[in-house]
């Protein structure tokens, strides 16, 4: 068993301390690049859905028609 002698003999040690990690900073200049690409990659979008989703008129005929054929009131 140690004694209080034997502990205030001991020799100290040391720890060494842990090196800080420094946080990241965010870049403004980075930050401002990625939110203008998604801007840009979100106006793209809009105009290609725009693009995609433009209809065309037409006429749905309940019978085989053959192509090219000129339908007509007198033809039903």
């Amino acid at each position: 068993m140690t004694t209080t002698d034997d502990v205030a003999s001991l020799t100290t040690v040391t720890i060494p301390q842990r090196r800080v990690v420094r946080e990241r900073s965010v870049r403004r200049g980075r930050l401002g690049v990625a939110v203008a690409l998604m801007a840009v990659c979100a106006l793209g979008a809009v105009a290609l859905f725009g693009y995609v989703s433009r209809t065309q008129p037409y006429l749905a005929v309940g019978r085989d028609v053959s192509v090219g054929a000129q339908i007509t009131a007198a033809t039903w």
